[in-house]
């Protein structure tokens, strides 16, 4: 197990982490303190709880919608794939009864 120092809002925080994990927490480091700059140029000076709290809210909300989105979009895929399927077999009954039609002349003396 490695160690990784990130900095957010001007302090340091010391995260154990899995050896080769450092580059990826330092970009997630940098985009939460990114979010803490917008929220004090917002609502001006809270303290380090409130802010980190404040981003967290604002992270796990856009999370949510993007997990909503996801699942809207599996929705009409399967919505479409449903639609598709009922039109093939709409496209196939009637080839079977053009293939019948064609059968009972065939057959027909």
């Amino acid at each position: 197990m490695a160690n990784v120092t990130l900095t957010v809002h001007g302090r340091s925080y010391v995260i154990g982490c899995q050896a080769g994990e450092e580059p990826r927490l330092h970009a997630l480091a940098a985009e939460i303190d990114e979010r803490i700059q917008q929220i004090v140029a917002g609502l001006g000076a809270q303290s380090d709880a409130q802010l980190l709290l404040t981003a967290a809210l604002m992270l796990a909300d856009e999370r949510q919608d993007a997990i909503e989105a996801l699942e809207e979009a599996h929705a009409d895929r399967d919505a479409a794939r449903a639609d598709s399927q009922a039109e093939a077999a709409e496209v196939l009954d009637a080839a079977s009864q053009r293939i019948a039609a064609i059968a009972e002349r065939l057959e027909a003396p």
